[in-house]
């Protein structure tokens, strides 16, 4: 898995793109049907709405949607086991390079803040240390009106993703 993710982080675009295409599969690299499908989805769109710039993020759930020309694509992993490299990991998901890796539950609210918590690395966010205060804190996710928020400095952050063009900045870069 690491040397997968350090190969991946190559693929992260170096400028933040108008649309970034997520492409949403399973652990094998197949699409996701049935309930888990429908739930993984209702999941993405609540938890990608919590993002200003949600309506540039689109959902490739099957083959038949194409992607629009100066798109960038990212891929989506959902695990139906423990996420690879993680498997006692709190968040049950983690940033690889152009990938983001969630593993699955039936618990909607706990799938969603996955979802949130995982592409605020993505867009950029380093985990919150010694607070469990945010999205990106590192104690149990779990639904949380206090902590189910972001701070002025990850809201200054994911405000560059406001506007397209401006140099993308991995999470690791924004300590």
């Amino acid at each position: 898995m690491g040397s997968l993710c350090k190969e991946s982080a190559l693929d992260l675009p170096a400028a933040i793109p108008e649309r970034l295409d997520v492409d949403v599969v399973d652990e094998r690299g197949e699409r996701l049907g049935g309930t888990t499908r429908i739930a993984v989805e209702a999941g993405l769109r609540e938890g990608l709405a919590v993002y200003r710039f949600s309506t540039r993020l689109l959902l490739r759930l099957d083959d038949s949607q194409t992607v629009p020309t100066g798109t960038h694509v990212m891929r989506l992993q959902i695990y139906q086991g423990s996420v690879p490299d993680r498997p006692f990991s709190q968040a049950a998901g983690r940033m690889c390079g152009n990938i983001v890796l969630v593993q699955f539950t039936d618990d909607e609210a706990v799938l969603r803040l996955r979802f949130i918590h995982e592409f605020g690395h993505y867009f950029g966010l380093p985990h919150e240390e010694g607070t469990c205060a945010t999205y990106l804190r590192t104690c149990e996710l779990k639904p949380d009106p206090a902590a189910d928020r972001y701070d002025s400095r990850q809201l200054e952050i994911l405000g560059r993703w406001e506007h397209p063009e401006s140099p993308y900045v991995p999470h690791w870069q924004n300590r």
